[in-house]
C-alpha cells in the first residue's frame, strides 16, 4: 500500500496557492493541498502497478531466540538446493544469517523493503553505528559479532537489555510521476474549490453538455477514458503509460540477489 504522499504542499509550484512571506503555504490552503496530494498520489500509485509506495519510516524491536521458526535458504555444498533451517521467532525484524564467502553473517531481516537507509540502531541505551545494509533488506554488523538475543519489551530503549532499529524503506516516484502528481493535485484542488475565483478544472466530469443542430442537451459521460487507464489529462496519462504500459494492477515480485544461489550480495554502509 501507499506509505507516504509523493509530494508536499510546500514543494508544489504548479498550483495557485497563497504563500507566506517565508515561502510556506498558507495554513488555510495547506490542509486542502495535503489532502489533494494524498488522493493524487494514491490514484497514481495504483495506476502504476503499486511500484512506488513512497518513503516511510519504521521503528522495530527485534526479538531474540525465544522460539524456533523455519526459513528456506541456500546452505553451501548442496548444489544450490534450497533447504529448511532454524530461524529465531521475531516480533518485528527476524534474526537470520547471510551466507557469503564461506561463512554465515548474523543479520536482522528488516520487515519492510527495500530499505533506503538505517537512521539509528540503539543497543542497551547507546547508539550503535558499526553496521551495513545487505541486499536492501538485511542489517549486518561490521565487527563480525552477533546481534543481541535478549530484548526486554517492558523497558524503554534508553535502558539496558533492550535494542531497536529505526530505518526508512520504500521507493520514491521518478520525476515525471512526481510532476504528474502535482498536476493531478492541482486539478483536485480546482474541483473542490467553491469560491468566485476558482481555477478551471480539467478532470473529466460525468455530466457533459453537448450542442447539436442548435439544441443543448446534458448527457452522462461513460468514462471510457477511465476504462482505458487514463485520467483525461495528457501529461498525467503519458507518465502513467510510460511506467505501466501493460496496465498491470500490481508489479511482479522483484527477485533480490539473496534469493538466488550464487548471486553476489549488494552491500552498502
Amino acid at each position: 500500500m501507499l506509505c507516504s504522499s509523493w509530494i508536499d504542499a510546500d514543494d508544489t509550484t504548479l498550483c495557485s496557492l497563497d504563500v507566506d512571506r517565508d515561502g510556506t503555504v498558507e495554513a488555510e490552503d495547506r490542509a486542502k493541498a495535503d489532502k489533494a496530494a494524498l488522493v493524487a498520489s494514491t490514484l497514481l500509485y495504483y495506476a502504476t502497478a503499486q511500484m512506488f509506495p513512497g518513503i516511510c519510516t519504521d521503528a522495530i524491536r527485534p526479538c531474540g531466540q525465544n522460539g524456533v521458526g523455519q526459513a528456506l535458504d541456500y546452505p553451501p555444498n548442496i548444489g544450490g538446493a534450497r533447504v529448511l533451517r532454524a530461524l529465531a521467532d521475531c516480533c518485528g525484524g527476524c534474526l537470520t544469517d547471510v551466507w557469503c564467502d564461506g561463512r554465515w553473517w548474523p543479520a536482522v531481516d528488516l520487515p519492510h523493503r527495500p530499505v533506503v537507509d538505517v537512521l539509528e540502531v540503539t543497543i542497551d541505551g547507546a547508539p550503535f553505528t558499526d553496521f551495513r545494509i545487505v541486499d536492501d533488506r538485511y542489517l549486518i554488523r561490521n565487527d563480525s559479532s552477533v546481534w543481541p538475543t535478549v530484548n526486554d519489551l517492558g523497558r524503554d530503549l534508553t535502558q539496558t537489555g533492550t535494542w531497536g532499529i529505526e530505518y526508512r524503506f520504500g521507493s520514491a516516484p521518478p520525476a515525471d510521476l512526481a510532476i504528474a502528481a502535482e498536476v493531478l493535485q492541482c486539478e483536485f484542488m480546482a474541483l473542490w474549490c467553491s469560491g468566485p475565483n476558482c481555477p478551471d478544472c480539467h478532470l473529466p466530469q460525468r455530466l457533459q453538455s453537448i450542442q447539436w443542430e442548435g439544441a443543448n442537451a446534458a448527457v452522462l459521460d461513460n468514462f471510457s477514458i477511465m476504462d482505458n487507464g487514463g485520467f483525461g489529462i495528457a501529461l498525467v496519462d503519458f507518465a502513467v503509460r510510460a511506467h505501466n504500459p501493460e496496465r498491470l494492477q500490481r508489479n511482479g515480485r522483484v527477485v533480490l540477489p539473496s534469493d538466488v544461489a550464487g548471486r553476489p550480495h549488494r552491500v552498502r554502509p
